[in-house]
């Protein structure tokens, strides 16, 4: 079979933030902070600060209130999985078994400043992250909670928790933690992220097993599940706070205090993105649907845009990625500004491994993948002292 190359959106090639196509549309005015945003099909829930619940069940054209028998308070997290409902609040998990319609209290045991700002779920367990209290496990189905945090410093703020086969992660104010145990133990998984830098956010792309973390100044990326990490906030403002993350029709976005930002080739570069959302606002909480990303913010609700965004590549002075046309599908173009600084580029795969390393003395250089697998490579380009890095997908 004729082996090919699929890119996602221009996948490895420098992109411009002059043409988008879409535009984000103000769906649902709430006059508090939207917290948490979920989907299951066409029906969205969001979580508030100070108005309780809503749900669509219409991909955002009405919405409703679904605090049903609960407190219309604050609710910081939201789990959606088929017809059930998780709901993160004061001490208390919130579940519904039919879409919000009726909920049930999982209360903690702890007391209203114990704020649960995250909710995973594996196997037969429910796990809550809290601030300063570190993470608790519940059987599903039962009220019976227990502290999960041996591993994780004392008093540890979970602000996120994310299931990847058998691990989860926690983000924490202490940055990255794992467990390969169902909880009952954590490691630090910080190479490459800072000390003292705080985790907001995680996002996984499945498809090219891509880890993102966003934090209180920056997006890191992992290629291999969070054992390294690497900084991919090129566009983003220096001390950015990244605090939501969503992907639709091959863009990835992410909610930040300084507006929204997309990018169209897993993250390498970012632009501004405020088509329909005021520039500067912040953007705390994002999901998607099939047909539309939802972006929360300090009182509203937008939604959009349901097109891919088209971009345009950058002037040809730039290092670009790409499939080689006048050699065949089996090559790959590689182009760079300069070749007059002993510029290097190293191929690795998606664990890590170093393919192959070659010196460029020319400005386009032709590269026989022929031998290559099937799968998700970077492409690192050393010149000057300076590093850029590229992906690209065998396939």
């Amino acid at each position: 079979m004729k082996k090919h190359f699929i890119f996602w959106a221009v996948l490895a090639i420098a992109i411009s933030c002059n043409t988008v196509n879409g535009q984000f549309q103000k769906v649902f005015q709430v006059n508090n902070n939207v917290y948490a945003l979920a989907n299951n099909g066409s029906y969205v829930y969001a979580g508030t600060g100070g108005s309780g619940l809503f749900r669509s069940p219409d991909n955002g054209d009405t919405w409703e209130s679904m605090s049903n028998g609960i407190p219309a308070w604050y609710y910081f997290s939201l789990l959606s999985i088929h017809d059930t409902i998780y709901a993160g609040s004061f001490g208390y998990v919130y579940f519904s078994a039919n879409n919000g319609t009726a909920w049930t209290s999982l209360n903690l045991g702890l007391d209203m400043n114990d704020y649960v700002y995250a909710l995973a779920i594996k196997g037969q367990y429910i796990y809550a992250g809290v601030r300063a209290k570190g993470v608790y496990a519940c059987p599903v189905g039962t009220t019976s909670w227990t502290p999960s945090s041996v591993g994780l410093p004392a008093g540890s703020t979970i602000n996120d928790l994310i299931v990847i086969g058998n691990d989860i992660y926690a983000a924490t104010g202490s940055g990255v933690y794992k467990s390969t145990n169902s909880a009952a133990s954590w490691n630090s998984l910080n190479n490459g992220i800072p000390a003292g830098v705080e985790v907001n956010k995680f996002f996984y792309l499945t498809v090219s097993n891509l880890l993102f973390a966003g934090t209180s100044a920056n997006v890191y990326l992992s290629s291999d599940l969070g054992q390294t990490w690497t900084i991919s906030a090129s566009g983003m403002p220096g001390t950015n706070n990244i605090r939501s993350f969503t992907s639709l029709n091959d863009t990835l976005y992410a909610g930040t205090y300084a507006g929204l930002f997309a990018s169209s080739d897993f993250g390498d570069n970012w632009f501004s993105f405020d088509n329909g959302i005021p520039a500067g606002i912040s953007v705390i909480s994002m999901t998607s649907t099939a047909a539309s990303a939802f972006a929360g913010t300090g009182g509203s609700i937008f939604r959009g845009p349901g097109a891919p965004l088209t971009v345009q590549p950058l002037h040809s002075d730039k290092f670009r990625v790409f499939p080689s046309s006048a050699h065949g599908s089996e090559y790959l173009t590689i182009e760079i500004p300069d070749a007059s600084n002993e510029p290097v580029i190293i191929i690795y795969d998606i664990c890590g491994k170093e393919i192959r390393s070659e010196a460029l003395n020319q400005k386009k250089t032709i590269i026989d993948l022929s031998s290559f697998e099937k799968g998700l490579y970077l492409v690192r380009l050393r010149s000057n002292g300076n590093e850029q890095v590229r992906k690209f997908i065998k396939s």
